[in-house]
C-alpha cells in the first residue's frame, strides 16, 4: 500500500511526534549515548534532551533509562526503535527520489549523447567533460 509522503506526515504529526524527535530518538538510541546521539542529529546535546523528553512526555513513556552518564533503552524504547529506524528509512528513501526526479528534470543527471569528429572527440571533448 502507497500512502503520499506529504499525507504520511500529518499523520505522524497527528500522532504527536515531530519528525526531528523521532530522528534525534533514532541517532540517540543507535548510539546509547547522547552526546553522539545529538552530534549525529546536528544538535546539541541540550536540544536533543528537549526533544527525546517532548515524546516520552507526550506519550508517557520512557524511552531511555539514565544510569550514571549513559543511557541505555527502556523495554518500550527498544520496542519502538525497529519501527522509528523504519519510518526513517522510509522518509530517506522518499528524499532520495526525490532528489532524483530533480536531478533528471533539470538536466543535473542522466544519459548525454556527442556526435564528434576523431579530432574533437580524441582532443577537445575530453577535457570539457
Amino acid at each position: 500500500m502507497f500512502i503520499p509522503l506529504k499525507r504520511f506526515v500529518r499523520f505522524i504529526r497527528f500522532c504527536g511526534m515531530t519528525l526531528d524527535q523521532l530522528r534525534v530518538f533514532v541517532a540517540v538510541a543507535e548510539r546509547q549515548h547522547l552526546t553522539e546521539g545529538a552530534k549525529a542529529a546536528h544538535l546539541s546535546p541540550s536540544a536533543a534532551t528537549a526533544a527525546i523528553q517532548a515524546l516520552e512526555a507526550r506519550h508517557g513513556a520512557k524511552l531511555f533509562h539514565r544510569v550514571g552518564r549513559g543511557l541505555e533503552l527502556s523495554e518500550i524504547g527498544r520496542a519502538f526503535l525497529p519501527q522509528a529506524q523504519s519510518v526513517q528509512s522510509v522518509l530517506s528513501a522518499a528524499a532520495a527520489a526525490e532528489t532524483a526526479l530533480r536531478e533528471l528534470g533539470g538536466l543535473e543527471r542522466g544519459r548525454l549523447a556527442v556526435a564528434a569528429s576523431q579530432t574533437l572527440a580524441g582532443h577537445w571533448l575530453p577535457p570539457l567533460l
